[in-house]
């Protein structure tokens, strides 16, 4: 399993921004930042399921699903990416501050906030 440094380098290498930017159609510019600045609510949020007794559960077993998945070749990986199960899981993550989250990320970044939700789906 994947430690936090990973976790967050995996996130910005060249080649997961350079697929997600291909998949949602967005410049690497953008995508870059939008993952920059919604990693912090990201990571509150898997916090936030793991802490709570009612979550952590299905918490964990959804991570152990996607968990071994093979992620060393990201570019076929990418290919895999069911994008409307990565908006559940960014909804599990962010539960009611989905859209607040958007609507901030999109602030910062100036992407639309739909094309943030589609980027962290992908994500």
């Amino acid at each position: 399993m994947m430690d936090l440094s990973q976790l967050l380098e995996s996130f910005l290498t060249t080649d997961t921004v350079n697929s997600i930017s291909t998949s949602t159609k967005t410049s690497e510019k953008d995508v870059t930042n939008v993952l920059a600045a919604a990693i912090p609510s990201l990571l509150n949020g898997a916090k936030a399921q793991a802490d709570d007794a009612k979550t952590s559960e299905s918490f964990l077993n959804a991570m152990l699903q996607h968990g071994e998945d093979d992620t060393t070749d990201v570019k076929k990986f990418m290919t895999k990416v069911d994008e409307e199960d990565g908006g559940k899981i960014i909804h599990h993550l962010l539960g009611n501050n989905v859209d607040n989250t958007a609507n901030n990320v999109s602030r910062v970044t100036g992407v639309s906030a739909g094309t943030v939700l589609k980027i962290l789906a992908y994500a």
